[in-house]
């Protein structure tokens, strides 16, 4: 929706959520579910760093000869052929772990120019030449890299921190949530 939630304030039996900054708007609710991943520090006390991930789709390309989901260098990149012949790269935070620890949107030129080259150099693709759409997410990461779910406060729940593979573990970890709630 694009609107903005603030901290879940306690209003007795139940739980008041600002909605939209500035605008004396709220949602009250009896459980309050905060399911933000890496954004979840800004409602919550919560241990959950943000850190920002970098994706890069070239336009589509005719001569790729292999197709899958691949990682390099211990997961921490990975790529793909889509079926509409582009190519998706991502990741290298490794390449500057203390500047990607944020939840701000954005490229960092130096992964970006470390992507590029590693598209050029590994997969043979010039993809300096061939970029079609470049944008950043933020996941949530634990010391554990196990997701946090949890009973923040009474009826006030937290799910977040699912460490990067927020798609494969989404789906298991709301089960255990709505399981622990009841």
């Amino acid at each position: 929706t694009g609107a903005s939630a603030g901290s879940p304030v306690s209003d007795g039996p139940s739980w008041r959520v600002p909605i939209g900054e500035g605008t004396g708007r709220s949602l009250q609710a009896q459980r309050v579910v905060v399911a933000a991943n890496g954004f979840a520090g800004r409602l919550l006390d919560v241990p959950v760093r943000p850190a920002r991930g970098l994706i890069l789709v070239s336009r589509p390309l005719t001569d790729l000869r292999w197709k899958g989901v691949f990682h390099y260098n211990k997961g921490y990149v990975y790529y793909r052929h889509l079926p509409d012949g582009r190519l998706l790269l991502g990741g290298a935070r490794d390449v500057d772990p203390v500047g990607e620890e944020t939840a701000d949107h954005g490229s960092n030129p130096a992964i970006r120019a470390w992507l590029t080259e590693f598209a050029e150099q590994v997969l043979r693709v010039p993809l300096a030449d061939l970029m079609d759409m470049e944008w950043s997410g933020t996941m949530g990461f634990t010391d554990l890299k196990e997701p946090l779910c949890l009973e923040a406060a009474p009826r006030l729940w937290c799910l977040a921190g699912m460490s990067g593979i927020g798609v494969s573990l989404g789906m298991q970890a709301a089960w255990d949530l709505v399981e622990a709630m009841e």
